[in-house]
């Protein structure tokens, strides 16, 4: 059975390190001058939406793969596969 837990500091896609500048208590955050289209909230396990901030690497996969058609970003499914 994979793991639910969710880390606010990991990507939800990729598990990768979101380097959220909440988290951080920053004053800015790349994300705050991001648009997110609301399709790529979709790829994210409904159980786990809102508990974590995409990171900017699979941000602009999306992105690009709206614009080139690139393969989306893919979960990983445990930190092992980083």
């Amino acid at each position: 059975m994979p793991d639910k837990t969710v880390s606010p500091s990991q990507c939800p896609l990729c598990g990768a390190d979101n380097r959220c500048g909440h988290l951080a208590q920053t004053k800015e955050c790349w994300c705050f001058h991001a648009t997110f289209p609301k399709e790529i909230f979709e790829l994210i396990p409904p159980e786990q939406r809102r508990k974590a901030c995409i990171c900017q690497a699979c941000l602009e996969r999306f992105s690009k793969k709206e614009k080139y058609g690139d393969e989306i970003p893919q979960r990983r499914k445990s930190l092992s596969d980083l």
